[in-house]
C-alpha cells in the first residue's frame, strides 16, 4: 500500500480512453488542407469518423 502523501499516481488513478488510428489521420490530413471526415473502415463507423477534439 502506498502512502497517502505520495506524489506519483496509483494505478487505479489514471483512466484509458482507446482511440482508433483513424481520428489520428483524419486530424493531420484536416492539418494539411484535405476536406476528409473519415479515414478506414471498423464495423461501428464512429470510430472512423471525425478528428480528434484534442486538436481542434
Amino acid at each position: 500500500m502506498r502512502p497517502a502523501d505520495a506524489p506519483w499516481c496509483g494505478e487505479k488513478d489514471a483512466t484509458f480512453t482507446p482511440v482508433t488510428n483513424s481520428r489520428i489521420l483524419v486530424s493531420l490530413a484536416q492539418a494539411f488542407g484535405v476536406e476528409i471526415e473519415s479515414f478506414g473502415s471498423q464495423p461501428d463507423p464512429a470510430l472512423t469518423t471525425g478528428a480528434l477534439s484534442e486538436l481542434t
